[in-house]
């Protein structure tokens, strides 16, 4: 009876967080453009290249505007609305991204050349829209 308890469990828990914290739109706004990415593989790309930023806690006071900012939308519970969490991102002249999270004051992140390119190919893709 307690094993046929603990699998119910672990079934319960495991079933009851595959839904969560599913990042379903990523909407990139720039100057002149407000444009949404649905694609799920593209989303997943750009989740990737954002686990790899480096984050510390600091006061930053960049110079000049973003380049683009990035609103991930995350949705927990689809009878609930979305968490928003919104990204400003500089590309630098060495070629890096800085970022500041929005929802964190204080929170600055790096990315490395590499992945900057790879994130700002990624922004600059067409046909986001597809599914």
């Amino acid at each position: 009876m307690a094993r046929l308890l603990l699998v119910f469990l672990l079934v319960l828990l495991i079933g009851g967080c595959s839904d969560s914290d599913k990042l379903i739109r990523i909407d990139i706004i720039e100057e002149t453009l407000d444009k949404p990415i649905m694609n799920s593989e593209k989303i997943t790309d750009i989740e990737t290249l954002f686990d790899k930023v480096t984050w510390e806690t600091s006061k930053v006071q960049m110079a000049r505007k973003e380049d683009v900012r990035l609103t991930f939308f995350y949705q927990f519970d689809k009878n609930e609305p979305e968490r928003l969490e919104e990204y400003l991102i500089w590309f630098n002249d060495r070629g890096k991204a800085e970022m500041m999270d929005r929802n964190k004051p204080g929170s600055y992140g790096t990315l490395g050349k590499a992945d900057a390119e790879k994130l700002k190919k990624l922004l600059n893709e067409k046909g986001d829209n597809l599914k």
